[in-house]
């Protein structure tokens, strides 16, 4: 599982940004090991489907970020990492909300541009 963190720190914030955080946070759902990941990503377009790239590279199946763009959800769905929004809290508290929540529906969603209209989609739909 993945994070994105604006400090070294599990009780650090979590980043609201999620292609250009500071640092990517591995957590091990087996071992509770943490890695914290300096983000590699520098790039002026198409960061996001990168991130997911990066982040799908590590073994990486689960992204709790904030909303994610076309581009970046696209890439995470052809990864089959499953996307689920975070709370404005910290790493750990994040990762502990998950942890209380994975048996039940966890809410995550993705937009999807439809001709011009804006349709709501539950990503679990998706995949």
């Amino acid at each position: 599982m993945s994070l994105c963190a604006k400090e070294k720190n599990i009780n650090s914030l979590v980043d609201e940004r999620f292609a250009r955080a500071k640092f990517f946070v591995i957590y091990d759902l087996k071992t509770k090991d943490v890695e914290f990941l300096e983000n590699p990503i520098d790039s002026e377009h198409g960061s996001g489907p990168k991130a997911i790239q990066f982040l799908a590279e590590k073994g990486v199946n689960i992204i709790i970020a904030p909303p994610l763009g076309k581009n970046a959800h696209l890439a995470a769905e052809t990864a089959k990492i499953k996307v689920v929004e975070q709370s404005k809290t910290t790493v750990i508290e994040n990762i502990e909300s998950y942890l209380n929540n994975s048996k039940t529906s966890f809410p995550c969603w993705s937009g999807l541009t439809l001709g011009n209209t804006f349709k709501i989609i539950p990503f679990s739909s998706m995949i």
